[in-house]
Formats: C-alpha cells, structure tokens, sequence
C-alpha cells in the first residue's frame, strides 16, 4: 500500500495578482494575463533510505518554500494513492524452459 501526503499550501503569488486589472501588454497590445492561486496542492512520498513508506508524519514534519521564503501549510491529509501495475512476459521459444519459474514470480 502506498501512503502519499498532500499540502496544501496559499501561494505568495495570490498577495501579487490580487486586483489587478487585465491590460494590453505596452509594447504588442496584447492583453497581460495575471493568475491567482489560492492553494496549490503538493502531493509527496515519503520513503527512507530503503525504500519504505514513513508513515504517520504530521504537517509539523514539513517546511515548504517559495523563493526561500517559507510557506504556511493550510491543510494537510494522509490519503492511499491508488497503483497501476503492468507485467511484460517474454513468452518466446527460448523461455520455454523458463515459464514455470516466470509465472511463479509474477
């Protein structure tokens, strides 16, 4: 089972855009376009240096950044992400003798 946390993070950037007008770009007349975020999700994995899922950490566990400035942590939850999984078995003549211990793998 794979564990994943997500955060959820109020971007810095909203603070910039927020009640700025669209307008032509000065130089092409073109219109500028500004975006505001209000939450960006960041989904991690946690694994130690085996592999292995951490398990358990709490949104205290995490220090995010954005041009090194730290950002608050709004929400935060542990959820199962779901795996999708193919197997490609090499069923050719020289695998003949092979296909028991194949199929007893996989």
């Amino acid at each position: 089972m794979n564990f994943a946390a997500i955060l959820g993070l109020i971007s810095a950037g909203n603070v910039l855009a927020q009640g700025l007008p669209f307008r032509p770009h000065p130089a092409e007349g073109r219109p500028i376009v500004r975006v505001d975020a209000d939450l960006v999700l960041v989904p991690v994995t946690v694994t130690d240096r085996h592999g292995a899922v951490v398990a358990n950490l709490t949104r205290g566990d995490f220090l995010v950044t954005e041009a090194k400035r730290p950002q608050r942590v709004v929400f935060f939850s542990h959820e199962t992400a779901p795996v999708s999984l193919g197997i490609v078995v090499d069923l050719s003549g020289s695998m003949a003798n092979k296909i028991g211990k194949v199929q007893a793998a996989v």
